[in-house]
């Protein structure tokens, strides 16, 4: 199995990562590592979530049409 190239294994704890991620806004860091292969995903809000496609594509009004989405 690889050594792990994860954060704490690079030297990074919990302050420095907060700091690095509050250096920049959420889509600036969503596009920094698009088209990488990095497993990194924004976490939408609820606004978003209830308007962005279903992992199949499918429209998550048919998933979650009950719910009371703000701005709508």
């Amino acid at each position: 199995m690889p050594k792990s190239t994860g954060a704490r294994s690079l030297g990074y704890g919990p302050e420095q990562l907060a700091e690095i991620f509050a250096s920049r806004a959420r889509d600036e860091r969503a596009d920094h590592f698009a088209g990488t292969g990095a497993c990194v995903t924004p976490v939408l809000d609820f606004t978003e979530a209830a308007r962005a496609p279903g992992p199949s594509g499918a429209d998550t009004d048919d998933v979650i049409r009950d719910w009371d989405v703000p701005g709508d």
